[in-house]
């Protein structure tokens, strides 16, 4: 009977998370815990992140354990790290945003909300680096702190439907902005775009076999 629901328009996973952590923020919540439909957390995973007692605009994050073959990754500057492999309880610097991601309400004081205009694909990394990057605010895994999420199916470099792959246009078109948040220089966005572009027109000569001009 406590749960609250917001309706509104399809606005996208982006819309979905600008409109939550909003409400939330509006309402006075000091922690925002976000995360994504397909997944869920370990029971104790909420306690184990504010157990660390942070005072200051911090990013907790959970390490994001794959259900299917049962390992755990983090998300750090666009690529997953192995946690089998990390021997200490908490890791900086890196995040897997909105997958058990705890948002402090100073966070949003001084970065603001999620882009809402980038619907669906690459929003939640452009909020981290907008946060990490241009507002210099600390990321944090927690490693005790366990968040279930299944493994990435979809891959670039294996054949994909034209008309099915919707999502595929979003991520073209979000990746200046995420470039943009990422290096806090046009200029550089521009660079690092474009060579992004260049590597998927590459990508979808060298791998797709039907519909290869029209993607």
């Amino acid at each position: 009977d406590d749960l609250v629901h917001l309706y509104q328009d399809n606005l996208g996973s982006a819309g979905g998370f600008h409109t939550g952590i909003k409400w939330a923020y509006e309402k006075g919540y000091q922690w925002i815990w976000c995360m994504d439909d397909d997944g869920y957390a370990k029971e104790d995973a909420l306690e184990v992140l504010l157990n660390q007692n942070e005072k200051q605009p911090v990013l907790l994050n959970c390490a994001v354990l794959n259900k299917e073959d049962k390992r755990s990754f983090v998300w750090k500057t666009g690529s997953f790290s192995f946690i089998d492999e990390v021997k200490q309880d908490i890791v900086n610097g890196i995040g897997h945003p909105f997958n058990g991601t705890l948002i402090h309400r100073n966070i949003v004081t001084l970065v603001g909300l999620p882009n809402a205009n980038l619907y669906h694909r690459g929003e939640e990394v452009e909020y981290f680096y907008r946060i990490t990057k241009t507002f210099k605010i600390d990321a944090k895994t927690v490693i005790g702190s366990v968040y279930f999420h299944p493994p990435t199916k979809y891959s670039y470099s294996k054949e994909w439907n034209l008309k099915e792959s919707w999502s595929t246009y979003f991520h073209v078109r979000n990746q200046y902005s995420i470039m943009k948040s990422k290096y806090n220089n046009a200029m550089k966005a521009c660079f690092a775009y474009a060579g992004f572009v260049v590597s998927f027109v590459y990508n979808v000569l060298a791998t797709q076999k039907n519909d290869r001009l029209k993607k």
